[in-house]
């Protein structure tokens, strides 16, 4: 495999545990990360180094590469797109829109070889940055008005500053040299609540990686040298308060990726530009990992296991791409795998609607991925789980296709102020066969939609976020994993002293089929109902699935049936009594008592289900399926 110098590096070698990876690594990269030097010119400064480009030029040649269609696809929506012509750039904001023309534009400017051309895209970009001055976006620019949008467009004008400087005339540098000083000097006067205390919010990544690009690509870094302090020590604190081992935030994957879009460039060009700071603590945040076993192949917006606000779908618009640059080179060949499958020349649909097609995410695409690289699937290399030092779990069966199955459950055990969250104690997930079967609830606060044990019909209330879960254990073998989490304080508001999950999954089945099993265990004073619930396909609704009831072997049973002739079948083994709701959503399980145990064996396949045998009573009963036994022994759930 080629070895690459990458931008995303630190001066220091990292050695480690990779958690859950099994593998020992060690990290080590070379202190200047970039691929190549910076030409003589003051310009291009970031990212694009002549080098890189040169790779880009030659690997686009290529008949049917990542790269050509990358390359085809974006020039495609720039040839369609001007300034007041926007639809190949989607909905919202007119200024968003125009600055993803513009840094699109702008690369183009660096990749083509005729001198027409590079004149001919720099203009479009040109255009398209001053229409961003003339135009009425609701009180949103580069210097004034709401923050988000401050960030999207200072990026953009940044980048396209940056990449477009060789091809513009001195009086179009001049002018958009003139721009971002006043957005510069806009930036410090700017105020939000999400930008202080513990630095969590996503706001936080997208402010000041937006304003930190934005004052490297002009090389002001040293005349405004406090407020570039200011700007890394600010990512530096959300970085190690706002994520755990393997990355995971409180606000969910879809917050972690939308801001990674400004945090990730902030860092690589910080780095580039010799400053490694900010690299040495991302260093330590394996988000491509995170990405790897939560991020599904579904053709329907690529889903992925929810944690936090997340809604069921990812954003699409540059994190998988901005990741290729993060990667330990010994794991590049897994990486590349997923990647081609989940956004890549191998992931459904159409080019123009892979590579990060959204906000101008394509020129990531181009930039980081790797020339020379073989892809290897990472099944039966990596494990089968994955856990987060926060009690975030993650266990996926394959890196196949659209069936593969994926399963989370949490502890969730830290909470700051200032940032989006949801209770997220014993909360589980589960998408298969193209399927999400149990799945989070994105932003809604009300009790239905989430997949979590509930306490007198209740699981959030008033600042229930507030109160966390506690993780008690994790493990995983060859083809199976297990992990206990705890209530904590979140079940003692329920008024429940303890409530723990015990989460068991094995994959040692047949292929692309699963057994998971789940005991929760409830101590209290007095007497409450308990609700085992799933929400059938998220906040956003249902993936079409069906449910049926019935008895088998004297235990209650519910099936689940999805896409491609997907489904989960479950048994309650313990209580016998419990009764399974007649509502289609969410699924739920209740019984009554005050010191209670809910056990559930589930089997997640395709086609006909199996029937189960079994024998004994209460927690000692045993459970046979195809050729498995599940039992409840000393105090964990075993599968044999």
């Amino acid at each position: 495999m080629q070895q690459r110098q990458r931008t995303f590096s630190s001066t220091r070698t990292w050695v480690g545990f990779f958690i859950g990876l099994g593998l020992v690594g060690i990290l080590s990269i070379p202190a200047s990360g970039a691929i190549g030097q910076p030409s003589s010119s003051p310009h291009p400064r970031l990212f694009a180094t002549d080098k890189r480009i040169d790779a880009v030029q030659a690997a686009i040649q290529n008949e049917g590469s990542h790269h050509q269609q990358a390359y085809t696809a974006m020039r495609a929506r720039v040839e369609a797109s001007s300034p007041n012509n926007l639809d190949a750039y989607g909905g919202g904001n007119y200024g968003y829109r125009r600055t993803w023309l513009a840094r699109e534009a702008a690369l183009l400017s660096l990749i083509a070889s005729k001198p027409e051309a590079k004149s001919r895209y720099a203009d479009k970009a040109f255009a398209a940055l001053q229409a961003v001055f003339k135009g009425d976006h609701q009180d949103r620019y580069p210097h004034r008005g709401y923050g988000l949008s401050r960030a999207m467009m200072s990026m953009g004008l940044g980048i396209a500053y940056d990449w477009c400087y060789p091809a513009w005339s001195l009086k179009q540098r001049r002018w958009v040299k003139k721009k971002i000083e006043q957005a510069l000097d806009a930036w410090p006067e700017y105020e939000h609540a999400n930008l202080k205390d513990d630095r969590i919010s996503n706001w936080v990544a997208v402010c000041r990686g937006g304003e930190l690009v934005l004052m490297l690509a002009a090389r002001e870094e040293t005349e405004r040298g406090t407020r570039y302090e200011r700007l890394k020590q600010d990512l530096i604190r959300h970085m190690d308060n706002g994520f755990g081992s393997l990355g995971v935030s409180q606000e969910g994957a879809g917050y972690t990726e939308y801001p990674g879009t400004f945090l990730l460039p902030a860092i690589y060009a910080t780095q580039q530009i010799g400053d490694n700071d900010l690299s040495v603590i991302a260093s330590l945040r394996p988000w491509w990992k995170l990405a790897m076993y939560t991020h599904s192949f579904q053709p329907h917006s690529r889903k992925f296991l929810q944690t936090g606000v997340a809604h069921s779908t990812n954003f699409d618009e540059g994190w998988a791409s901005l990741l290729l640059n993060q990667v330990p080179d010994p794991q590049l060949p897994q990486f590349v795998y997923w990647y081609d499958r989940h956004m890549g020349i191998k992931a459904p649909g159409e080019p123009r609607e892979k590579f990060d097609a959204d906000r101008a995410g394509t020129t990531w695409a181009l930039l980081y991925y790797p020339k020379k690289v073989e892809a290897q699937d990472p099944t039966g290399i990596y494990p089968i789980g994955i856990g987060d030092n926060r009690g975030y779990y993650f266990f996926r069966n394959q890196w196949k296709n659209e069936n593969d199955i994926l399963a989370s459950v949490m502890a969730d055990t830290v909470h700051h102020g200032h940032a989006w969250d949801q209770p997220e104690a014993l909360a589980i997930n589960l998408m298969a066969f193209n399927t999400r079967f149990f799945g989070g609830p994105g932003k809604k606060r009300s009790d239905k939609f989430y997949s979590s044990l509930l306490v007198d019909g209740e699981y959030n209330f008033e600042h229930g976020s507030r109160y966390t879960g506690k993780k008690s254990h994790f493990e995983v073998n060859r083809q199976s994993g297990y992990a206990i989490v705890k209530g904590g304080g979140l079940y003692k508001q329920l008024g429940v002293s303890e409530a723990t999950r015990h989460f068991h999954v094995d994959f040692s089945l047949e292929s692309g089929q699963a057994l998971i099993t789940t005991m929760d265990r409830i101590r209290a004073s007095t007497a409450h109902t308990y609700t085992w619930q799933a929400n059938l396909g998220s906040e956003q609704g249902s993936d079409g699935i069906s449910i049926t009831q019935d008895r088998e072997a004297g235990r209650p049973t519910f099936l689940l049936k999805g896409r491609n002739n997907g489904f989960v079948k479950g048994w309650v083994i313990h209580p016998r009594e419990s009764s399974i709701t007649d509502s289609e959503d969410p699924l739920q399980i209740k019984t009554e008592g005050q010191n209670e145990e809910i056990w559930l064996v589930l089997f997640v396949g395709q086609g006909v289900p199996p029937k189960a045998k079994v024998s004994g009573k209460g927690l000692e009963s045993k459970v046979e399926i195809t050729g498995k036994t599940v039992q409840w022994q000393k105090g964990r759930l075993e599968i044999d």
